[in-house]
């Protein structure tokens, strides 16, 4: 299929339909945020950018009324793309590798994959009403929280006086896995938070792997012994095992409690253990756990945004648009 340009769309979306708010996503990915704001009512997707073609192909395929424009957010001429055009949101997850501790060869903010200084410039293109940006939580540590706080500030003076930044865990809103990621949210008037509708009430990963796990033959290698002394009863029924170089990792939860943080290399690093059987957690565990769709891709799916805490920002975000509007309509 051949994208069509954000011209050529926008040229056909000038007008609202009903009440729907019309959102533009950045750095799409393979679709987690996207996944959470359409199991909410009243959202148009105008268009998503992404780069990758191969996350491209699977927005097409998952999403196939998604208009997915191949491009990179850095030379997007935003001006004349938005020409006349009211968005509502923009949303967005730049790449994290430039921050992620998984990431070895990271250099942090002068990273030339660093896209938060596009998604910056795209904001303050665009105007949109309200903007979402999700990253990292190392960004708000260290050295490195002074560029955010920079970013923040600069934003509220452009307009956005009420931007802040905050770190939340996919699990506070029925995700059965953590994903603990920094947010800035920032918008012209007032608003709140999603509401932590889970915090003391986390969902067990159990309820979404055991169906799965049921249809399946097991495919995982016995552990190998530098693991085993760490994994003691019930606490290995989800494991992550990996040795690169001289660096070893073990993480190792119950299935009655939510997943760890999946990673963009859990088809090789992470396995399940289920009646004394080990299984290799292939897309489709980690897409169910992402709560994301099984055609996505294992790098697609480590790397995005959890599809519940979208849903609870969809919500909360189209409240705020909301209130926005009844505002004005009074005024």
């Amino acid at each position: 299929m051949i994208a069509k340009t954000a011209q050529n769309i926008l040229s056909h979306s000038g007008r609202k339909k009903g009440n729907q708010f019309h959102i533009i996503e950045l750095f799409a990915g393979e679709g987690g945020f996207i996944a959470g704001f359409n199991r909410v009512g009243g959202w148009h997707h105008l268009f998503a950018v992404e780069l990758a073609e191969k996350h491209c192909n699977v927005l097409r395929e998952v999403f196939p009324n998604l208009s997915v424009v191949k491009d990179n957010v850095a030379l997007i001429d935003w001006n004349s793309k938005i020409k006349g055009q009211v968005v509502d949101c923009v949303i967005g997850g730049p790449p994290c590798q430039p921050f992620s501790v998984s990431n070895n060869r990271r250099n942090g903010w002068h990273d030339s994959r660093n896209g938060i200084p596009s998604f910056v410039k795209a904001i303050k293109n665009i105007n949109p009403k309200t903007f979402l940006l999700e990253n990292v939580p190392w960004l708000w540590w260290g050295d490195q929280k002074h560029h955010i706080q920079d970013l923040i500030d600069d934003l509220i003076a452009f307009g956005y006086t009420y931007t802040d930044a905050a770190i939340l865990d996919a699990t506070d809103y029925g995700a059965p896995c953590h994903r603990r990621r920094l947010f800035i949210y920032g918008t012209k008037q007032p608003h709140h938070w999603p509401v932590k509708s889970h915090k003391n009430n986390p969902v067990a990963a159990r309820k979404y792997l055991v169906p799965l796990l049921e249809q399946r033959e097991p495919d995982g290698e016995p552990l190998p012994d530098w693991v085993k002394p760490k994994i003691k009863g019930a606490r290995g029924d989800i494991i992550i095992d990996c040795k690169q170089g001289n660096k070893i990792g073990r993480q190792y939860v119950s299935m009655d409690e939510p997943c760890f943080t999946l990673v963009a290399t859990q088809g090789i690093r992470h396995r399940i253990r289920y009646k004394g059987k080990y299984y290799r957690m292939r897309a489709e565990e980690a897409a169910t756990l992402q709560g994301m769709d099984p055609r996505c891709t294992i790098e697609g799916i480590g790397n995005a945004v959890n599809a519940w805490q979208a849903e609870a920002w969809a919500k909360t975000i189209k409240e705020y648009l909301m209130k926005l509007q009844a505002d004005q309509e009074l005024s």
